[in-house]
């Protein structure tokens, strides 16, 4: 089951100035906590204490929150592809655990692909150095369309061992693991639960020029059009689809 939203008018690679587009990618696991109770706040922080030396952020309203600081996890490997079409990324990922009133725990691990677009490829690897100070990105050695990247992500099996391509899913896996496995809890959940998924992708809108309008594909009136793609809060095209049980995946141009 899906939702979309309205279309462009004309189809082909986002592409910012120089030639490039960032595709944003990532995903959220989510379960039930291991433990018989709720926990307090002192237990939640530190369950998520997962950096030695960094703080955890903590909140108590609306509802207890703690958020772990961030994790960055270097990595070298194909990117998704629809297409099958095999391209290199290079850079590091972000992930967080998170803790909502001391029952519910989530992982989520993102990523900002640098893809090369219709103007010059990333040529070559850079030093790990560059990497290490741009946290969060992956450059891309080669040409490939955002459209076939983001496709290739949201469809892609994810586990929670090494695969054949860069998966999200498996480091929130593990990072989930890793809270659940905390010796604070007491392994007695009040209930069996599955985790769930939600996997998106935020892709820069087809239209770049100044001023350009785009048409809502499915509007009986052909000539209505929307504001220019670059006003704040344009959103081009919403794809949600509930893909099974567990797995939610989210589209979105803008």
């Amino acid at each position: 089951m899906g939702a979309e939203g309205g279309g462009c008018a004309e189809a082909g690679d986002a592409t910012s100035a120089g030639g490039r587009s960032d595709v944003l990618v990532g995903e959220v696991r989510t379960g039930l906590l291991a433990n018989s109770r709720a926990l307090t706040e002192p237990e939640a922080t530190a369950v998520v204490a997962l950096r030695p030396g960094s703080q955890v952020r903590v909140s108590v309203r609306p509802v207890p929150y703690a958020v772990s600081p961030g994790l960055t996890l270097g990595v070298h490997c194909p990117v998704p592809s629809a297409s099958g079409t095999r391209r290199d990324g290079l850079g590091t990922v972000l992930s967080r655990a998170s803790l909502t009133s001391g029952r519910l725990v989530q992982a989520s691990t993102h990523a900002r692909i640098v893809l090369g677009g219709r103007g010059p490829a990333v040529e070559g690897h850079r030093p790990w150095a560059h990497h290490l100070v741009h946290p969060g990105a992956i450059e891309v050695v080669g040409r490939l369309p955002a459209d076939d990247l983001a496709d290739g992500f949201l469809l892609t099996a994810t586990g929670d061992g090494p695969g054949a391509v860069l998966d999200l899913g498996a480091v929130c896996g593990r990072l989930l693991d890793q809270v659940q496995e905390s010796p604070i809890l007491d392994q007695k959940p009040p209930f069996r639960a599955r985790r769930t998924r939600f996997r998106f992708v935020l892709l820069p809108c087809c239209h770049t020029a100044a001023g350009e309008s785009f048409r809502d594909s499915g509007s009986e009136d052909s000539g209505t059009t929307f504001g220019p793609s670059h006003a704040p809060g344009h959103v081009c095209r919403v794809d949600f689809v509930v893909a099974d049980e567990t797995l939610r995946t989210l589209s979105l141009s803008q």
